[in-house]
């Protein structure tokens, strides 16, 4: 995990891009959002031959979890990426952006019907109010 108080960026990997069996409920490590206004979490599925459904699950306390209805992804049947930007519970900003979470997150994965698929997730964290010049749309990603 990368965070950087100048910039007030978090860079974080939920799932390490690697091949994984299928498996029901997989949970990533809890990542610590305090501080940041939006998340930026990017799926990108490689080789296919499960499906692969990822959900990201909120919680107020770092105990009881539940999913975010708002930020699911479509299931995964073939290679590609998809992305979710979720707003967090403080910040009142972008009207846009619908999705309000807790202050702690875990990103979920299953993954039926087949032997192994590639993947990974990452979060990417923003707080505007210390790094008003960087938004989301100046994100570059490259997940070759």
């Amino acid at each position: 995990m990368m965070h950087n108080s100048a910039t007030s960026v978090l860079v974080t990997t939920a799932f390490s891009p690697i091949a994984r069996a299928s498996a029901s409920d997989q949970d990533s490590s809890a990542i610590d959002t305090n501080g940041f206004q939006e998340l930026l979490i990017v799926a990108d599925v490689g080789v296919v031959s499960t499906n692969v459904a990822i959900k990201v699950r909120d919680s107020a306390d770092n105990s009881t979890y539940a999913d975010l209805t708002g930020a699911a992804f479509t299931t995964f049947t073939a290679a590609g990426v998809q992305y979710a930007r979720i707003k967090l519970g403080s910040y009142t900003g972008t009207a846009a952006l619908t999705d309000k979470c807790e202050r702690y997150i875990k990103i979920r994965y299953t993954s039926t019907g087949g032997s192994t698929s590639n993947f990974g997730v990452y979060v990417v964290g923003l707080n505007y109010a210390q790094a008003a010049a960087f938004t989301a749309n100046t994100l570059v990603f490259n997940l070759d």
